[in-house]
């Protein structure tokens, strides 16, 4: 499914802007075949790994967040 992924979001997103936010524990295994998919399918895509715990569960990652889709330019038709 997660090799599918671009293709799948790219009928129904009409930007071409994507940022995957991930803990580690799952980026680890399965971020780089997203990232390449969404790739494949004509997205400009960041992956933005965070640790995983409940540390990351807060204002603080989230405001990191926002910071990365201000950087990318991300508008209201990115996706996140």
């Amino acid at each position: 499914l997660l090799a599918d992924a671009g293709a799948l979001v790219a009928a129904r997103c009409r930007g071409r802007r994507a940022l995957v936010v991930a803990d580690a524990n799952v980026a680890v295994p399965h971020g780089a075949v997203i990232v390449d998919s969404l790739r494949a399918a004509g997205f400009a895509v960041e992956l933005l790994t965070v640790d995983a715990g409940e540390e990351t569960k807060s204002v603080a990652w989230l405001a990191r967040i926002w910071d990365r889709l201000g950087a990318m330019k991300l508008g209201r038709d990115g996706l996140l």
